[in-house]
This record gives C-alpha cells, structure tokens and sequence, in this order.
C-alpha cells in the first residue's frame, strides 16, 4: 500500500508533463514529411508513432478551423493539408 508521500509525489511528477493536442503532432507529421497530408494519412500516423487515436472527422475539423484562421497549416484540397509556409 503507498503512503501519502508516495501519492503525492507520482501526482506532481504526472502533472508536469502534458500531452501535445493532436493538432500539434499533426503539424509535427507534416513538417517530417514537407508535403501536403491527406487526413487518413495523419490518423494513420498518430497511431503508429505516437499510439494516439483519434477519429477522422475530429481531426479534419480542428485543422481545417487552423487553416482558415490561417495559423499553422493550409487546406490544399478537400481533407488534404500543408504546412503554411
């Protein structure tokens, strides 16, 4: 059984470290590969390296609101994405 400073300590240690949003890895994705991506290309990808799931209409979604706020990524063509350069 822990004690209440074995606690304490993994919960400190757990919260230091935040996950990057699945918007942030995609751009990682893109900027690995210097080419357009369509999305099934990049849930395919968060899967295998960083052993995210995410569902194809949620990424599409939070890219596209990127592209058209004109931060991060471009759409060019329908569910396909560049990096702004």
């Amino acid at each position: 059984m822990l004690n209440k400073e074995e606690v304490v300590v993994n919960t400190v240690q757990r919260r230091g470290r935040k996950r990057k949003s699945l918007v942030d890895l995609s751009v990682e994705l893109l900027t690995d590969k210097q080419q357009p991506m369509h999305v099934d290309e990049l849930v395919e990808l968060l899967l295998e390296r960083y052993g995210r799931v995410t569902d194809r209409d949620s990424l599409s979604s939070a890219l596209a609101k990127k592209a058209k706020q004109g931060k991060l990524v471009r759409r060019v063509s329908p569910a396909t994405f560049e990096l702004l350069k």
